[in-house]
C-alpha cells in the first residue's frame, strides 16, 4: 500500500454547481411591470363572505336612512300645522275695500238666497243670487246689473231672506224688481218679486236709519184687470215719499199706468190714476195731468195736489 497516495474523496458529498447568471432587463422593460393576467375559461375568485357583509351593510344603511326619514317627518308635520294654521286663519283678503256700511249693525246673516247691501265708492248696491245691481237712474224701471271683477273684495251685510212659500218652479221671475236711492243717498228703497206657487207677488222695502223694513206688497190677479205691478218713478226731494207707476202686468208697458203714492215712513198710500204727468215738488206737493183715451194731454189742465201723511 502506498503511504504517499492522496485519499480518495467520500462517495456521499454532493458536487456543488453554481447557479447561471440571468441576464439584467432592459431599462424600458422595468417602467412597467406585466400585468398578470388569468385564464380566461377561470372567473376570478370573490370571498362569499366578504360579498355578504357589503350587502348586509348596504341594506343596513338604507333602513336607518328611510326610518329617520319618516321620524323626521312625522315630527316636522304637526309643528308646521301648529305654527301655520293660526296664521292662515287671521291672514286678511289683500284687496279688501273698507266697510262704508260700518254703521248697519243690524244685518243678518248670509245665505246664497239673501238680499245683500253694500257701499262702493259712495253708491248703494244689491246683490241676489249672484246677480249684482247699481240703483236705478230717473226715468228708468229697472235697477243697473253691473259686472264687478270680484264682489268678495267689498263688505257685504244680510238684509232680507225671500219668504218660505216664495215658488221655485214657477213661469214668474224671482228677481229685484226695482231698486232706488234717495235723491241725498242717505237710504234707498227697493222692490223685491217673489212669485207664489200661482201668482205673481211683489214686496217693497224701505232702508233707512241703518235699518231695512217692509213697506207694501202687491199681488197682481189673473182672473181681472188691476194695477198691481209697482214699478219705481219718482222720489220726493227729502226721498220719504215716491210715486209709483202700477201696471197691470209685469211686462205690459204699452199703457198709460196708474201713479199709486207712497209714503215710505208711515206706509200711507194714494192713488191718482192714470197719469200722462207727475212730478213730486216740496214738502210732499206735486203735479200732475191726468189721461184719458183719445184725448192729447197737452190740452188737459195740470193739476197740483198734497201728499202729507
Amino acid at each position: 500500500m502506498d503511504n504517499n497516495a492522496p485519499p480518495p474523496p467520500p462517495p456521499d458529498t454532493p458536487v456543488s454547481i453554481p447557479p447561471p447568471v440571468q441576464p439584467i432587463p432592459e431599462p424600458e422593460a422595468m417602467t412597467s411591470p406585466p400585468t398578470p393576467v388569468l385564464p380566461t375559461s377561470v372567473p376570478p375568485t370573490i370571498p362569499v363572505e366578504r360579498s355578504k357583509r357589503k350587502k348586509f351593510l348596504l341594506l343596513g344603511i338604507a333602513l336607518f336612512l328611510i326610518v329617520s326619514g319618516v321620524g323626521a317627518i312625522a315630527l316636522f308635520i304637526p309643528r308646521l300645522q301648529t305654527v301655520t294654521a293660526p296664521i292662515e286663519t287671521h291672514i286678511p283678503t289683500p284687496n279688501k275695500k273698507p266697510d262704508e256700511m260700518s254703521g248697519f249693525t243690524s244685518g243678518i246673516p248670509i245665505t246664497e238666497n239673501t238680499v245683500q247691501v253694500t257701499k262702493a265708492d259712495g253708491k248703494y248696491c244689491l246683490r241676489y243670487k249672484g246677480k249684482v245691481y247699481l240703483p236705478q237712474q230717473q226715468g228708468e224701471y229697472e235697477p243697473k246689473e253691473v259686472f264687478p271683477e270680484d264682489p268678495e273684495i267689498y263688505q257685504w251685510h244680510g238684509l232680507v231672506d225671500p219668504p218660505g212659500d216664495l215658488a221655485i218652479k214657477t213661469t214668474f221671475k224671482d228677481e229685484i224688481f226695482g231698486f232706488k236711492a234717495y235723491p241725498d243717498n242717505s237710504g234707498f228703497m227697493f222692490i223685491m218679486r217673489w212669485p207664489k206657487e200661482k201668482s205673481d207677488h211683489y214686496e217693497v222695502f224701505n232702508f233707512n236709519d241703518n235699518s231695512v223694513s217692509p213697506v207694501a206688497s202687491f199681488t197682481p190677479s189673473l182672473q181681472e184687470l188691476v194695477y198691481r205691478v209697482p214699478k219705481i218713478y219718482q222720489m220726493s226731494p227729502g226721498g220719504n215719499l215716491v210715486s209709483l207707476h202700477m201696471f197691470d202686468c209685469w211686462e205690459c208697458e204699452r199703457h198709460y199706468p196708474q201713479t199709486f203714492l207712497l209714503n215710505l215712513s208711515s206706509k200711507q198710500t194714494k192713488v191718482i190714476g192714470q197719469t200722462s204727468y207727475f212730478s213730486w215738488k216740496e214738502n210732499g206737493q206735486y203735479e200732475y195731468k191726468d189721461y184719458f183715451v183719445n184725448q192729447d194731454p197737452s190740452t188737459l189742465p195740470l193739476k197740483t195736489g198734497a201728499f202729507n201723511f
